[in-house]
């Protein structure tokens, strides 16, 4: 993520790279920043064009103002349409959002169809009660099965003691 004077400086640089390789780059970001720091931005941009030789980017004083104006058009436009796309996709969201509760709505009417929320709850009941029932009932099951056990284990002195 690039930063500042510094990061728009890294961001020509990088920008001038791809376009000397006849390639092309695209740069997304919020350009407040760029509105906000313009004339520092634009003497970043001076320096690296000199820096480079190529007259044909060089701005003499009277083309500096004119280009400085069509740039900062175009850094405004860019920033409108950003905050645009901004709010569309928030719209979005907000009409999935809404999508899903009507979506939930549909299913509880349905559910509601099918069984009542009194009915629900006295079903959890009825479990939750043969829960209880299927517990008491391996208890005893072990209880018995341990007496068994020991019947079994001490018959031959119940048994010889007759």
């Amino acid at each position: 993520m690039l930063e500042g004077v510094a990061g728009a400086r890294i961001a020509y640089q990088e920008a001038f790279a791809l376009l000397n390789n006849k390639e092309e780059g695209l740069w997304l970001g919020d350009i407040t920043f760029m509105v906000e720091h313009f004339p520092e931005l634009l003497a970043e941009y001076n320096i690296l064009i000199k820096k480079m030789g190529d007259s044909k980017f060089n701005l003499d004083k009277d083309g500096w103002n004119e280009n400085s104006k069509l740039v900062l058009n175009e850094l405004e436009r860019l920033n409108e349409l950003y905050y645009s796309l901004q709010k569309e996709l928030q719209d979005i969201k907000e009409k999935l959002i809404k999508n899903d509760i009507d979506d939930l709505k549909v299913w509880k009417k349905e559910i509601d169809n099918v069984v009542s929320p009194g009915q629900i709850k006295e079903l959890k009941k009825e479990v939750e009660d043969l829960k209880i029932f299927k517990t008491r009932s391996i208890v005893l099951f072990a209880v018995i099965q341990f007496a068994i056990a020991i019947i079994i284990g001490l018959k031959d002195k119940i048994f010889h003691a007759f």
